[in-house]
């Protein structure tokens, strides 16, 4: 008897000893795959972006080196109009350039940032004042609901970064006297934020690839505004950081909804 149960434990060890194995190999396994996931998501990340900064330099090299070898030959009007081109080039360029520096600054120090108590209505009011300028040149309006009461734990400057961005992208496909809503509540162990507008909208196609890496859309704004193309992939990078997800709504002619979850308790801002 003692010989039997001794082969029985033996051979429930092994089996626990297998399963364990096992279970390590699919875990490791998981981990190779997401690893390489992120390695070729990055380097295709790289592979547009460099794309993107060569193409305009091209471009301005070429326009700069006609005008120093023939500038008798532009009228006023003419380097007016090539100018006007170049400034809007440059001011995008510029966008991408900072998404960029963003982007991967928090790459290098993924664990630096800290999530500490915050007034979210005061990091909505302060992302809407950074893109004031650009609202008031298609007098759009931009109103924050948010209760001054309502506390979310993140990362302001992340945070902030993510509505900043969401809210250039709803002021480029909003005609010029539209409207921008956001507002933000608490339920169920989270903190929701929403930012809607009375924009264009999108398309099914449009709204399913929006946050892919590889079908980046580059739409042209209501205004003929061109965008980098990367902002809302960094926004999702963004919000997964922080704990939380983000996706959107919306149907052609009838804006856009983007929405943001972080988790957390509920708290409220002491006076």
């Amino acid at each position: 008897m003692l010989l039997q149960k001794f082969q029985y434990d033996g051979a429930v060890q092994d089996n626990v000893f297998n399963q364990t194995t096992k279970q390590n190999s699919s875990e490791l396994e998981l981990q190779v795959q997401k690893l390489k996931k992120t390695i070729e998501e990055r380097d295709k990340f790289f592979s547009i972006v460099s794309h993107d900064l060569k193409s305009p330099f091209a471009s301005f090299l070429g326009f700069i080196r006609m005008m120093v070898e023939d500038i008798e030959s532009f009228t006023k009007e003419e380097l007016q109009i090539a100018l006007e081109d170049m400034l809007d080039s440059v001011e995008n360029q510029y966008k991408l350039l900072e998404n960029i520096l963003q982007w991967s600054m928090l790459q290098r120090q993924s664990n630096t940032f800290e999530l500490q108590p915050h007034s979210l209505s005061q990091i909505l009011d302060h992302s809407i004042q950074m893109i004031r300028i650009m609202a008031e040149q298609k007098n759009i309006s931009v109103d924050n609901d948010t209760s001054s009461e309502l506390l979310v734990f993140t990362d302001h400057n992340l945070l902030s970064t993510v509505v900043r961005n969401l809210l250039m992208n709803s002021i480029k496909f909003t005609p010029e006297y539209g409207l921008i809503h956001l507002y933000a509540d608490y339920s169920e162990g989270n903190t929701k934020i929403a930012i809607r507008d009375n924009g264009i909208g999108m398309d099914g196609l449009t709204l399913k690839n929006i946050f892919a890496m590889n079908k980046r859309s580059r739409g042209v704004g209501t205004n003929g505004e061109k965008g980098t193309g990367i902002g809302l992939i960094m926004c999702k990078d963004f919000v997964q950081k922080l704990g939380g997800k983000i996706w959107a709504e919306s149907e052609p002619r009838k804006g856009a909804a983007f929405y943001i979850v972080l988790p957390g308790k509920r708290e409220s801002v002491q006076s």
